[in-house]
């Protein structure tokens, strides 16, 4: 092979070169491969993390927008229920129209005022009831169509099958509103007495109410997001009308992740499928390597660069040792050790990062300690508001009864009742959560002793083993359970009616089993009362059918968890058995 001349008389020069000369060339070549290696690596890995990088943001921001959007439309779904349970509504749907008008304008006034504070609280929400007999009631300063008629909208059938129906777009309802873009969600208001249909709310989503979804302008500049319905009509999007053609142009369209000229974007759906998000940002300049000082390396002497080179090892020696009792801290805390701080001698921007390092350690044990004393006291608020919701309908009944008895001339046995109702309710009142089976079943023989007087022919059997009285569990647990039997069970039959109660202690903690020979269940309600259950351990929502059942199971997995056996038997036409098996020790683990 023929070298061209100048590489051939370098090759020369170096031959004929001294040691001195040769060791300054190689040290000078070395630096200089090394200088070039590291701006080509440089180079190539920054644009890939920062490609990487720019991927996950969008993606972390897609996801973060979707738990935004569903976390909404929980709080919509609270305050509908809100809403439709409130005493002032139910009261509305429900009120005779031969009352005074007074009484009536009365009610209908505090109703609105009513919805008006919660739109006023839910960043100006609308909201509109309707009646069974197709009366509208809204907040105030909301118009809306008088001659709406619900029952002839086509997706009726399912609103009234699903309890629920969310309209996209704007809805005739609210046509008086605005003409922007919004959706309507409805709901069946039912009576919390005995569930019976009482008519419809309506709620009011215009897209001011989703700016969440927006990028805030202070700190994501270069975030642009834009969302549409199914029919094209942009919903929500700060896309400055002079960039919509140059990113069509520049980006295909499509579901998932495009990148080209700088830009990236990320394309997906909303509300099952029938929203579309596509979130845009440009991509951050790359840190390019400065090329105008390279020259000064190659006339560096050899002592500059071996202290060049001892400096860089010192130096680097410097910054990796805390940089390691970082990392290796941070391994210790994600194996849950937290609390560790790191030695810091250090008083330059090194000691700051490690005090911030510890400090930020020292907080995070604080919070988690915080973290799980609010978890704890927010299982304590679940199961107090469910404990709540036991026997709603009790008072009502035994009220009957004794009305009954006094027109029947047996006072004497209409205050034996009012004895037992009173010691009744001051054990629902007493503070303790916790109290013992013994407690549980002198409750039970009190509430059975009122509800002879109304299936007088109900048998009572108890198969109880004394030993096992003792064991602790959450108050009113037997009481939905006996009530479920009484009111369910022997609703078609009460002739020959007979209910088991029995408590006995097994290897693995305390059963206890209510049983009835009642109607028993169909299998798709007993399939409803399953899907419940399934629902109360994936953490869901319940679909209000057999509360009772479904309100024990709740209160009772919020304490023990998975250390809860709890079985449903039934066969129509034959009766039911529930059993329950519990640790014989309370839980201790969210006590305060």
């Amino acid at each position: 092979m023929k070298w061209p001349p100048f590489p051939r008389k370098a090759l020369e020069n170096f031959r004929g070169a001294n040691l001195r000369k040769k060791l300054i060339v190689l040290i000078s070549f070395s630096m200089a491969a090394v200088l070039v290696y590291s701006f080509v690596v440089l180079f190539v890995t920054s644009y890939a993390n920062t490609r990487k990088d720019t991927e996950e943001y969008l993606q972390s921001s897609l996801a973060l927008k979707k738990r935004q959007l569903a976390s909404y439309l929980s709080r919509l779904d609270y305050t509908a229920y809100s809403i439709m349970f409130s005493n002032w509504v139910q009261r509305l749907m429900v009120i005779d129209r031969t009352a005074s008008k007074a009484e009536f304008q009365d009610y209908q006034k505090n109703v609105m005022h009513f919805l008006s504070s919660l739109s006023t609280i839910n960043d100006d929400l609308s909201f509109v009831l309707i009646s069974d007999g197709a009366t509208l009631w809204s907040n105030n300063n909301i118009r809306h169509d008088q001659k709406y008629d619900i029952r002839k909208q086509p997706w009726f059938n399912e609103l009234r099958e699903k309890k629920k129906y969310i309209e996209y777009g704007r809805s005739v309802l609210f046509s008086g509103l605005n003409d922007r873009w919004s959706m309507t969600i409805y709901y069946t208001v039912t009576s919390y007495f005995n569930f019976s249909f009482l008519g419809y709310l309506a709620i009011n989503v215009t897209a001011d109410n989703l700016n969440f979804l927006m990028p805030d302008s202070a700190t994501n500049a270069r975030d642009l997001v834009r969302i549409r319905d199914s029919k094209g009509r942009t919903i929500l999007s700060n896309v400055p009308p002079s960039l919509e053609t140059d990113l069509a142009a520049r980006l295909p369209s499509g579901m998932g992740m495009a990148r080209r000229g700088g830009w990236y974007s990320l394309t997906d759906t909303l509300m099952d499928g029938l929203w579309t998000i596509r979130i845009f940002r440009k991509q951050s300049p790359n840190p390019f390597v400065s090329l105008g000082n390279m020259n000064l390396i190659f006339l560096l002497p050899i002592p500059i660069s071996i202290l060049f080179i001892m400096s860089i090892a010192a130096f680097s020696r410097y910054l990796t040792n805390p940089i390691i009792k970082c990392k290796n801290a941070m391994m210790e805390i994600r194996r849950n050790h937290f609390g560790l701080t790191v030695e810091n001698n250090y008083k330059d921007e090194i000691g700051e990062l490690l005090s911030g390092f510890n400090d930020m350690s020292v907080d995070l044990a604080l919070l988690m300690k915080q973290n799980e004393e609010i978890n704890a006291l927010r299982r304590e608020a679940e199961i107090d508001i469910l404990q709540q919701k036991v026997n709603p309908h009790f008072l009502y009944n035994t009220l009957e009864i004794i009305n009954g008895l006094i027109i029947g001339g047996k006072g004497e046995e209409a205050v034996q009742v009012c004895e037992i109702l009173g010691k009744i309710y001051h054990y629902n009142l007493m503070k303790s959560k916790w109290v013992s089976l013994r407690d549980e079943c002198e409750y039970i023989r009190q509430y059975l002793s009122i509800v002879k007087h109304k299936i007088s022919r109900l048998d009572v059997y108890w198969d109880i083993d004394e030993a096992a009285l003792s064991t602790e569990i959450c108050k009113l647990t037997l009481q939905p359970l006996v009530e479920n039997a009484v009111l369910h069970g022997f609703r078609a039959n009460a002739d020959d009616a007979c209910l088991t109660i029995a408590i006995r202690s097994v290897e693995d903690g305390t059963e206890v089993v209510v049983m009835d020979n009642g109607s028993g269940m169909a299998n798709d309600d007993l399939a409803a009362i399953e899907q419940n259950l399934e629902a109360v351990q994936n953490g869901g929502q319940l679909d209000g059918s057999h509360i009772g059942i479904s309100n024990v199971y709740q209160r009772l997995y919020l304490e023990y968890q998975k250390a809860l056996r709890f079985t449903i038997e039934s066969r129509e036409l034959y009766g039911t058995r529930v059993s329950l098996v519990v640790p014989k020790s309370r839980p201790a683990q969210y006590d305060i």
